[in-house]
């Protein structure tokens, strides 16, 4: 892989090589795609923090013997947004755009994520693709972000929905101490896991002294401080399964469905 050079603005994607449409190929430039993401970001109320676009060269086509400059962006867009109880909290956008056969337009979206030069993505919450082809390759263009951002927020409203479930579930200390058990045998999560989650829940760490109030809410916060220390690539999957089993205790179900 040879990287051309790394930008950290949108602007610095301006007059970038872009190839003539063909019968099955219909290319979308990198600035036009990047602004088309900002527009919308900025349209729905996110905070621009930083972006970061690095271009990668390669062949244009199988057969040709050198690479032209810049021919793959991936891209990783961080922003800043306010949940339904004004608090600000930080997110990340990711993109791939190709003007070769290699690689679809990709988006993609998650707290942490990571990417390789070969198009694999771990860590996203959320991915999708949109070939290079139509007669209105912007407006499909648009409309992936569209409906890429409106499933993202859909997430987030859900998990808003459980934190409000949390906060009004009280929790003793044994019965904090069987959910923890539960959750190890549940294997959502490692046994390893279970002593430093128990000292978060005791306040004997400095993020645990956080979260001082004896529910819910602060025992979820003891298990997903655990995953700070874990790899990218592990962290959502552990996510999922925590998720699953805290809202499947006898207690969330209960304080749910009132």
């Amino acid at each position: 892989m040879i990287v051309d050079e790394t930008v950290k603005n949108l602007d610095a994607l301006k007059d970038r090589y872009v190839p003539e449409a063909r019968a099955s190929y219909s290319p979308v430039s990198h600035y036009d795609y990047m602004y088309e993401l900002h527009n919308h970001l900025q349209t729905q109320g996110c905070e621009i923090l930083n972006e970061r676009y690095t271009l990668i060269a390669d062949k244009l086509d199988k057969e040709d013997e050198n690479k032209t400059p810049g021919l793959i962006m991936f891209a990783k867009i961080g922003i800043a947004y306010k949940d339904h109880q004004n608090e600000r909290f930080t997110y990340n956008f990711g993109a791939i755009n190709s003007h070769n056969t290699k690689h679809a337009i990709k988006l993609f979206a998650g707290a942490e994520f990571g990417l390789c030069s070969n198009g694999m993505i771990w860590g996203a919450e959320y991915t999708t693709n949109q070939r290079h082809q139509g007669t209105n390759i912007i407006q499909s263009v648009r409309s992936m972000i569209e409906s890429g951002y409106s499933h993202v927020q859909l997430q987030h409203k859900k998990m808003d929905d459980a934190v409000a479930v949390m906060e009004k579930i009280g929790i003793g200390r044994d019965r904090a101490a069987e959910i923890v058990m539960d959750a190890m045998k549940s294997k959502a999560i490692a046994p390893s896991a279970i002593e430093p989650v128990w000292d978060h829940w005791e306040q004997r760490t400095p993020e645990g002294e956080l979260f001082p109030e004896r529910n819910m809410w602060s025992l979820y916060n003891a298990f997903t401080e655990k995953f700070k220390d874990e790899r990218i690539n592990n962290v959502y999957t552990k996510n999922r399964k925590l998720n699953n089993f805290i809202t499947n205790t006898p207690e969330y179900m209960e304080e749910y469905y009132k």
